[in-house]
């Protein structure tokens, strides 16, 4: 353990810049009651429970639409070189941000792409379906080569 976390166990040597702060005064920081408020590993423990029970009831209460998610981007997600004419954008709910995926070619990739942006943003994304530069039908460039088109 470093002499850091032996002053406070959740500070890590990373959260301190070598030069910013002397240890001396790290450690009157650390020492001050109203600036620290001491967590036990009781407590972080409960904590992590926590918020593992509620990720897990977060995928169970939207399992149906997780699952519908899984099959679809497993049946139309695909690679550039096939030069996909549909895409999905935006912010992902597990923080992704950009293209989130790149939809196969076919009669039905314009659905699938609509579809599959509209479960991400029902789970907490912001997604759309976009064109792109393979497809004959955009006018203008395509959304995701302009970094400003995201506004998050």
């Amino acid at each position: 353990m470093s002499s850091i976390g032996r002053i406070h166990p959740e500070l890590l040597p990373k959260d301190v810049s070598g030069d910013s702060v002397s240890r001396e005064k790290l450690e009157e920081i650390m020492q001050q009651d109203d600036m620290v408020v001491p967590i036990d590993k009781k407590e972080r423990d409960a904590r992590k429970k926590r918020e593992f029970w509620e990720q897990d009831r977060w995928k169970q209460e939207h399992k149906s639409q997780l699952d519908e998610y899984g099959k679809m981007i497993e049946k139309y997600y695909c690679g550039l070189d096939i030069e996909p004419r549909w895409c999905v954008w935006g912010s992902h709910w597990n923080g992704n941000v950009g293209v989130l995926g790149w939809i196969r070619p076919g009669e039905e990739d314009e659905f699938a792409a609509r579809k599959l942006a509209k479960i991400i943003s029902e789970l907490g994304g912001d997604a759309r379906a976009e064109k792109t530069e393979w497809n004959e039908s955009l006018k203008g460039g395509p959304v995701y080569k302009d970094s400003a088109a995201l506004n998050l």
